[in-house]
């Protein structure tokens, strides 16, 4: 929920991503009635999020001045949000749903064209290779599947998104592995859990061709599409092990050493549940299994992040009002 000043890493709309994912989880685990709590919620972080940047000093327009991949948690967080009022009934969620869609959408936009003109046009310094990479391809699967739930009567535009989204990870996931035989695992005491979103980004590919596919799909695609989604969601059970083992140290010492856990293990949990519910619908019922549990963990990480953010948020306006009576 909070937003700090610099640097490549920053997340500006990690808790909205975070919250929406949760939404979106609460029917696998029989806590339907936590959906609209949530959906609201994550929409007001939305709306929230760049007041209190402001407020700091750190509007989210100087995230397109001097683009970073953290800041593609921008559109992200947007598409969420509108594939969660897409799904309720009524007016005003329909234009709830319009309203992040669209400046989802164009926020995508405007931050390809910013990395691209910084680092390719200008020949920039490009920030060093972890995780947050993985958002460039998560924003075009977001925007997937939230144009699959706004505009079902065009299925090939979703699907068209998906395809860049599955094919921009796939090429994110070859780079990270040649960075990583080139200089080795991150040592011990360094930040890790960015890595979280290359393992989670699997399983958003994995729900992306699975929302998409079946409204652009014929019996004779289908089960390549299937096999596409079982494979992505094996992607990201392989690569979810190594982080989750490498991540649990760094975890408990950054909440004990800042008060503060970080939102990608939430996110990165919640999708990939939603890759595995997809992988148990088409063709691999034993993941369902596997979805309820990641479900489940998805709701406990997101507990356990709230509560800090929450805290460290009410303390800052505090602070804050108190420097405005000196």
């Amino acid at each position: 929920m909070k937003v700090h000043p610099p640097p490549a890493s920053v997340m500006p709309y990690g808790a909205v991503m975070a919250t929406g994912a949760a939404s979106q989880l609460t029917p696998l685990i029989g806590l339907s009635s936590l959906r609209l709590p949530l959906l609201a919620l994550a929409a007001t972080q939305a709306l929230l999020i760049p007041i209190a940047g402001r407020m700091r000093g750190v509007p989210l327009t100087a995230l397109t001045r001097r683009p970073s991949p953290g800041a593609f948690t921008v559109p992200i967080g947007l598409m969420v949000v509108a594939t969660g009022l897409a799904e309720q009934p009524g007016t005003l969620a329909h234009i709830g749903a319009w309203s992040a869609f669209l400046p989802g959408w164009l926020s995508t936009l405007a931050l390809f064209g910013s990395l691209t003109m910084r680092y390719a046009g200008s020949g920039s310094r490009m920030p060093a290779f972890d995780g947050t990479w993985f958002l460039a391809p998560a924003a075009l699967l977001a925007g997937a599947i939230a144009t699959a739930s706004i505009l079902p009567s065009h299925p090939w535009l979703p699907l068209a998104a998906c395809t860049l989204g599955v094919f921009g990870y796939l090429t994110m996931l070859v780079i990270a592995a040649a960075h990583l035989r080139r200089v080795g695992i991150p040592k011990p005491g360094t930040p890790r859990v960015s890595w979280w979103v290359g393992a989670g980004c699997a399983g958003l590919a994995a729900a992306a061709i699975g929302r998409t596919a079946p409204q652009a799909a014929d019996h004779t695609t289908m089960p390549i599409a299937a096999a596409a989604v079982v494979v992505l969601w094996a992607i990201g059970s392989a690569l979810l092990i190594p982080v989750l083992a490498a991540s649990v140290h760094h975890l408990h010492t950054t909440r004990g050493q800042r008060g503060i856990p970080p939102w990608p293990p939430t996110f990165s949990m919640g999708v990939y549940a939603l890759g595995a519910s997809h992988a148990g619908r088409l063709s691999l019922p034993a993941a369902t299994i596997l979805a309820d549990a990641a479900a489940a963990c998805t709701l406990l990480f997101w507990a356990y992040t709230i509560g800090p953010h929450v805290y460290s948020t009410l303390h800052d306006l505090h602070h804050h009002r108190r420097s405005r009576h000196r």
